[in-house]
């Protein structure tokens, strides 16, 4: 992760949480597409960095153990 994102990337997910929260309220589909794809991108990154431990990357690992 870089320095971009210092705190991970959970200020991204509040902000399109509280944005699709608005365009769901104004009834606005394509902004609440937009924050849904907004969201599955950063809920990916954050993922991707908490299957991180000591240096050792499991994503791969636990994707094949969810399709058992």
């Amino acid at each position: 992760m870089s320095n971009k994102y210092p705190n991970g990337y959970w200020p991204k997910i509040d902000y399109w949480l509280t944005k699709l929260s608005q365009y769901r309220v104004e009834q606005n589909p394509i902004k609440i597409n937009l924050a849904l794809t907004k969201l599955q991108y950063f809920m990916g990154r954050e993922m991707n960095k908490s299957n991180t431990i000591a240096g050792v990357d499991f994503t791969q690992q636990l994707l094949e153990l969810d399709e058992i």
